[in-house]
């Protein structure tokens, strides 16, 4: 990012020289490294924590990952905290099975499949 590259961009090239670096000393098969990249890519999206996009992210198949990411990151950097805090928040209702919030959301409307007329 020093270099005025976007944050997503930054963490694309950081990611690709990590996991060649480690390729080179241990296989990685790319089912793994794929998910880590994916991982590592919401960090700067969950750092957006204004508007009404942050609750997409709750929803992302790697959201949890990404979330723990966040707290093992926090860990080390302590300015982290307040967002883990946001995060954790955020959570509440959320059902991970289904990836869907529960409580007192409104139900989604229910559309019937229309059926050719018969002639």
């Amino acid at each position: 990012m020093a270099k005025g590259e976007s944050a997503y961009a930054a963490y694309m090239l950081a990611a690709e020289d990590v996991i060649s670096t480690q390729v080179r000393t241990t296989a990685i098969p790319r089912r793994f490294s794929a998910v880590t990249r994916q991982i590592w890519t919401m960090q700067p999206r969950l750092a957006k924590t204004q508007g009404k996009r942050w609750r997409r992210l709750l929803e992302e198949q790697k959201f949890r990952a990404a979330y723990d990411f966040l707290l093992l990151r926090a860990e080390e950097d302590p300015s982290l905290s307040e967002l883990c805090e946001f995060w954790t928040k955020a959570q509440v209702g959320v059902d991970f099975s289904t990836n869907k919030r529960t409580g007192n959301d409104r139900p989604r409307r229910r559309y019937r499949r229309r059926t050719p007329s018969s002639v």
